[in-house]
């Protein structure tokens, strides 16, 4: 009775502990939901929604709605799509605590993992805590991006594999299921297998075979699922992958820049690995090996994230996700091990003792903190962006066009943009009837830049973009259209040179208000006898 009385106070202490950083967390999350809720839908994840919405009533992947992404994306969306159905709840409603619902449970898997590990004896709470916000906090306005989702799906397999390298004993059922988590985010990006592959060259470095049960379980789940899109998406092979591969690189920014904006990840690599190897040049011991096994698996994840990022060409924050929390990660898994060496020393050194001891673990902390700094900075930046976004949403581009939409009853909308915030979340928030297969005019854009390339001319004809366009603006006949004035692309002229029909039916179209770089036209409806439009009908209600 008398132990009971004593060990009591300490559990209750641990619990205080554990519910702080719990209720911590909760503020933090409940604050960036809110957030999320209010702001407008990301343009991106806004498309995908509607893609969702549209093939659970029937409509075809990559013929009825051109995408040039693997379908899991879409098979994803459509769970919370489906909810919202249901509830009959807007979509941001379902979506963002669904999405956020995936983080956490990746978070907490990995926290779960790590937490007994040999060089990682910290209490599970704390552990969960600082992942989750790491993931939660680090891609701003790109939450719930592929690229976020892929990275979260690889948490728990990066921990399963520390464990195994540590030597610690790792249950072959949650290595299984690791691994298939890790598969299903690869395979939404498959260009990050080159991460996961240089990971894996760690691991047989150190002895692990690659053909262990849970590598195999997860190449089984990457080939099953291909399986699948062969079986029941054969358009995105026939269609979307050819069509990607001509068009998509067209946009590509150089490479001076593109290094110039992986700035961060690139200098966390080229410095953790230079750490790395100074530091197991001065201390080889089997101790230091173990303590270093988890940094040295982040800091190849992010290094090789980043290089897919920077092969993509394109310059855009959410391709550099998984590069930026991977790196992240492994600045925190570095202070893990250095911090309390260098707090250890300062302590035992005494007012005549020599500074030397201090100065290694003191390179090694203060580089780490320096770039933690910076990584926080960049993450708030672009938090306060989503937030400015959520406070002034009702002066922003979209929010005019989505009051002109509703002003003149629109029940058809169109932008010939390769700026898709102009079309997402502009239908969402208004359920008006979007005019076109295509999410913006970025495979127009391709089609014509790469027509303009030497020898590129048939190449872009092959796909026939503009013919495709224009057929389905003829056969919607929109109500309003938006042209984007700043790009360099005549997007009326090249729809009237690929169909000299469709300027027949341009021609019943008036201005009628001009913002921002745009212009917005209206249908003029007594036309419609003449220019044989017959106008999409209203869109259905709930």
């Amino acid at each position: 009775m008398s132990d009971q009385t004593i060990q009591q106070p300490g559990l209750t202490a641990l619990a205080r502990e554990r519910l702080t950083w719990l209720v911590g967390l909760g503020v933090v999350l409940a604050c960036l939901l809110g957030i999320l809720l209010v702001a407008p839908l990301k343009d991106d994840i806004a498309w995908l929604l509607y893609v969702a919405d549209n093939w659970l009533n029937g409509s075809r992947l990559y013929i009825d709605l051109i995408e040039v992404n693997p379908p899991l994306v879409i098979w994803l969306y459509a769970i919370p799509m489906a909810i919202a159905r249901v509830l009959h709840l807007a979509a941001v409603t379902t979506t963002m605590p669904f999405l956020m619902a995936l983080v956490l449970g990746c978070a907490g898997w990995t926290a779960a993992i790590l937490a007994d590990g040999r060089a990682w004896r910290m209490d599970k709470v704390k552990l969960f805590v600082v992942i989750a916000l790491v993931l939660c906090l680090v891609p701003g306005g790109e939450f719930g991006q592929r690229e976020h989702l892929l990275v979260a799906a690889a948490l728990p397999w990066l921990a399963v594999l520390a464990r195994q390298l540590e030597g610690m004993p790792t249950s072959r059922a949650e290595a299984i299921g690791a691994a298939v988590l890790a598969a299903v985010g690869c395979v939404l990006k498959p260009h990050y297998l080159l991460a996961f592959g240089a990971v894996e060259l760690l691991a047989l470095l150190h002895g692990l075979r690659p053909w262990r049960p849970e590598v195999l379980a997860g190449a089984g789940t990457a080939l099953f699922y291909t399986a699948m899109v062969l079986l029941l998406e054969p358009a995105f092979l026939r269609d979307a992958v050819p069509m990607a591969f001509t068009i998509y690189g067209a946009s590509d920014v150089p490479l001076s820049e593109m290094l110039a904006d992986c700035r961060l990840p690139l200098l966390t690599a080229c410095l953790g690995t230079a750490m790395l190897a100074v530091i197991r040049w001065r201390h080889r011991s089997a101790a230091l090996d173990t303590r270093m096994m988890l940094p040295s698996i982040l800091l190849l994840f992010a290094a090789g994230a980043t290089a897919v990022c920077i092969i993509q060409g394109k310059n855009w924050f959410y391709h550099r996700i998984p590069g930026t929390i991977a790196a992240l990660l492994f600045l925190l898994a570095w202070l893990h091990v250095w911090a309390p060496v260098l707090l250890e020393r300062a302590g035992a050194r005494t007012a005549r003792a020599s500074l030397r001891p201090l100065l290694r673990p003191a390179l090694a902390v203060a580089p780490a903190l320096l770039l933690l700094g910076l990584f926080t900075l960049d993450a708030g930046d672009r938090l306060r962006l989503k937030l400015d976004r959520a406070i002034y949403s009702a002066d922003s581009t979209e929010a005019r066009l989505e009051a002109l939409i509703r002003k003149y009853n629109a029940h058809s909308y169109l932008a010939f943009s390769d700026w898709i915030a102009l079309g997402f979340p502009v239908v969402n928030n208004t359920h008006v009837r979007w005019a076109s297969r295509f999410d913006s005019t970025w495979a127009l854009d391709g089609e014509v830049l790469e027509s303009r390339q030497p020898g590129g001319a048939k190449s872009g004809q092959t796909h026939g973009i503009a013919s495709r366009m224009s057929s389905d603006f003829r056969r919607s006949c929109p109500d309003l259209v938006v042209v984007d004035r700043r790009t360099s692309i005549d997007y009326v002229g090249a729809l009237a040179h690929a169909d000299p029909g469709f300027l027949a039916i341009w021609r019943s179209y008036d201005r009628v208000a001009a913002f921002d770089g745009l212009v917005v036209f209206k249908r003029r409806v007594s036309a419609d006898h003449r220019t044989g439009c017959t106008p999409l009908p209203p869109p259905r209600q709930g």
